[in-house]
C-alpha cells in the first residue's frame, strides 16, 4: 500500500499532476483538494471510513502503508517523485540515532509532506521521544523557547532536537539577538539547501549545536553530517 504526500502549498495544477501520476486510492486533505480529480476525497478535520468506488468498505485507518510517495523538493527542476519503503526510512533514523545526542523531544520544525519533516517524526519515534508540533502562526524561537524548560506532568519535555534550513536558523538568531541556545537544547540540523559557512560560524559563536548535514529525498534523508566539534573546523 502507498501513501503519497501532497505539499499544501502546491498549487491546484501541481497537485491534479501528481494525483494523475500516483492515482491514489483516497486523497486526505485538510479543508481544499484538487479543482479536478475523481480520487474521493476526504477532510482531515473529520476523520472517518469513506466508500471508494469498486473498493466496497475500504477504510482510511485500515491498511498501513508499506512505502510513501515523497515530492522532491523541486529547488533546481520541476519536483520528482521518490518512492520511499518505510524500512528506508526507519533505517535512516537509527543511523542519525546512533550519532545524534539523546533526545528529550523533537520540535516539528518541518513541514510533512518532505523528507526532512517526515524524518523528525520518524527518528523521535526511534528515540522514543514525543514531537513538539508549534502553532501555525507561531514562531520557532518562541516554541524554542517554550520548551526550554524542566518537563512537568503538565507539560512536555525540552525540546532537544530540531531540524532547520538555513533561513529559518538565520531568523531565529536574528530574534533572539544572538543569545546563547537553551540548555536544554542538543541538537540542531542544518540542511534541505546551501548552507552559509558565515551561518555556521556565527551560531557556533552562540553556542547553537550546529550539525550542517547534506541529504536527498531519494536517500531518505541525510547522509553526510558534522557534529558542532568538526563544523567548527570546517564550517560547511
Amino acid at each position: 500500500v502507498q501513501a503519497v504526500l501532497v505539499p499544501p502549498r502546491w498549487s491546484p495544477s501541481e497537485v491534479d499532476d501528481l494525483l494523475t501520476a500516483t492515482r491514489p486510492v483516497v486523497l486526505l486533505h485538510a479543508g481544499t483538494r484538487p479543482r479536478r480529480t475523481e480520487v474521493p476525497s476526504l477532510d482531515l478535520r473529520s476523520i472517518g471510513p469513506v466508500a471508494v468506488p469498486g473498493r466496497p468498505g475500504v477504510d482510511v485507518a485500515a491498511p498501513s502503508p508499506a512505502e510513501l510517495v515523497v515530492p522532491t523538493s523541486g529547488t533546481t527542476a520541476r519536483p520528482r517523485l521518490a518512492r520511499l519503503p518505510l524500512a528506508c526510512l526507519d533505517a535512516s533514523a537509527a543511523a542519525w540515532c546512533t550519532v545524534l545526542p539523546p533526545a528529550t523531544a523533537w520540535l516539528l520544525s518541518l513541514g510533512l509532506a518532505h523528507v526532512a519533516g517526515l524524518g523528525i517524526v520518524v527518528r523521535a519515534a526511534r528515540a522514543g521521544a514525543p514531537v513538539v508540533v508549534p502553532p501555525p502562526d507561531g514562531d520557532l524561537a518562541d516554541a524554542i523557547g517554550r520548551g526550554a524548560g524542566p518537563a512537568t506532568a503538565s507539560t512536555v519535555p525540552p525540546i532537544s532536537h530540531i531540524s532547520l534550513v538555513a533561513a529559518q536558523l538565520a531568523r531565529i538568531l536574528d530574534l533572539m539577538g544572538d543569545a546563547p541556545a537553551p540548555a536544554a537544547l542538543r541538537a540542531v540540523i542544518l540542511g534541505g539547501g546551501p548552507i552559509p559557512p558565515r551561518l555556521v560560524e556565527r551560531a557556533l559563536a552562540a553556542g547553537w549545536p550546529v550539525w550542517p548535514s547534506y541529504g536527498a529525498t531519494e536517500t531518505a534523508s541525510g547522509v553526510v553530517a558534522a557534529d558542532p566539534g568538526m563544523a567548527r573546523a570546517h564550517p560547511w
